[in-house]
């Protein structure tokens, strides 16, 4: 009787502290997640600030002034691109493999047609 009384003590002990760990893993993760999402947000503001700062420095009247700025002062001459970009390319022509050529091709004949 004595050694059963000792196998359900320790059965109960080894139960309650797999839980406590269980547990305390439960919190080391609820704890990272929190950690995490808390650096994501915080790097989602400075991408929409650095997002913003990018749209007020490529604004098209900041881009003149910078313009007419450095070429007044001699640092740089502006050049347009030499070449304009089309959009109107031609469709793509399909290629014909070389068993098919029309040179190459061949009459059917009736042990080719399958019956």
């Amino acid at each position: 009787m004595f050694w059963k009384l000792i196998l359900v003590v320790l059965t109960l002990g080894g139960t309650a502290c797999g839980l406590l760990v269980l547990r305390q893993q439960e919190q080391d993760v609820l704890a990272t997640q929190s950690t995490l999402r808390r650096q994501i947000s915080s790097l989602e503001k400075e991408l929409r600030a650095k997002a913003f700062h990018i749209g007020e420095l490529t604004n098209l009247e900041r881009l003149e002034e910078y313009r007419a700025r450095t070429e007044g002062s001699g640092e740089l001459t502006w050049v347009p691109f030499p070449f304009a970009p089309d959009f109107d390319r031609p469709e793509k022509i399909r290629a014909v493999p070389s068993d098919l050529v029309v040179s190459e091709q061949r009459e059917p004949a009736p042990s080719n047609l399958g019956s």
